[in-house]
C-alpha cells in the first residue's frame, strides 16, 4: 500500500518491529520513498523530498506502534528530530529507503541500566571505498577485516558508528569522527569499545545491524550502565 505526500509516494507502514528494550520498548520502521513519477533521472530536490517524507512517515509510524500518536516532529538546531515528551527517536535515510526508531519507557520501576538515547542509520553496501578505510576503522577493526569472523564488514562498521554517534548526546556534541568510535563484538551485536567523554566507565552503546537488500541498517541504544551477560533487546 502506498501513501502520497505532495509529489512524493512512499510505502505506507512497510515494516514495523517492536521489541522490549532496556526499561521500555523500541519500535523500528523501514519504509520506501519513490521520487515524483518514479523518474530515474529525478532531480536531487525530488529525491530529498522523497527521503524526508518517507523518514517522517517512518518515525510517525514507529511512535504510533508505541501508542504515541503525533504529527511530524519539530527539529533541533542540529537538524535531528525533537522527540515527543517521554520518548527517544532517530531517523536515517538513504534513497530509496528510510528508517526510524522510537523508544518509550514502560510504567514499571526503573532497572539498573538506563537508556539515554537511540540512534539509527542506513548505508548502501560498498559505501566505504578501500582507500578510505583508515578514516573509518581503528587498527583493531582493520585487522578484523582480514579474519574470517565476519563481524567487521566495512559498511556495517560505518553504519554502526553513525548510529552510535546519534544515540549518545555526549558524542553528538563533538564532530563525527568514525575512528574515535571503535566497535567490538558483543555476542551477535557490536558495542563501543569506550564510552563518550563524561560518561561513567561502565557506560556502553550497543549496536544491532542487519543487511537488507544490499543496505545495512544499524540500531544503537546508549546506556549509562552496562549489564554484562544480559540482553538489551
Amino acid at each position: 500500500m502506498t501513501a502520497v505526500a505532495g509529489t512524493v509516494r512512499f510505502e505506507e507502514a512497510a515494516r514495523v518491529t517492536v521489541v522490549p528494550c532496556a526499561d521500555g520498548r523500541i519500535a523500528l520502521c523501514t519504509t520506501t520513498a519513490i521520487a515524483a513519477a518514479e523518474d530515474p533521472g529525478a532531480r536531487a530536490r525530488d529525491r530529498r523530498r522523497a527521503e524526508h517524507a518517507a523518514g517522517q512517515h517512518a518515525l510517525i509510524t514507529s511512535l504510533a506502534a508505541l501508542g504515541v500518536h503525533t504529527g511530524p516532529p519539530d527539529r533541533r538546531p542540529d537538524g535531528s528530530p525533537r522527540p515527543p515528551a517521554g520518548t527517544l527517536v532517530s531517523i536515517s535515510h538513504r534513497f530509496p529507503y528510510a528508517v526510524a526508531a522510537a523508544w518509550k519507557p514502560h510504567g514499571g520501576p526503573p532497572r539498573r541500566c538506563r537508556i539515554v538515547g537511540v540512534g539509527v542509520d542506513i548505508e548502501h553496501e560498498g559505501t566505504i571505498p578501500e582507500n578510505a578505510m583508515h578514516l573509518v576503522c581503528s587498527p583493531v577493526e582493520r585487522s578484523a577485516l582480514c579474519d574470517s569472523s565476519g563481524w567487521a564488514n566495512p559498511t556495517r562498521l560505518f553504519s554502526g558508528k553513525e548510529a552510535a554517534y546519534k544515540a549518545d548526546p555526549q558524542w553528538r556534541s563533538q564532530r563525527f569522527a568514525p575512528r574515535r568510535l571503535p566497535l567490538s563484538p558483543l555476542g551477535p551485536r557490536l558495542a563501543l569499545a569506550q564510552p563518550a567523554a563524561g560518561r561513567a566507565a561502565d557506560a556502553t552503546s550497543v549496536v544491532a545491524s542487519r543487511e537488507v537488500d544490499g543496505y545495512w541498517i544499524s540500531l544503537c541504544i546508549a546506556l549509562t550502565t552496562a549489564r554484562p551477560g544480559r540482553p538489551y533487546w
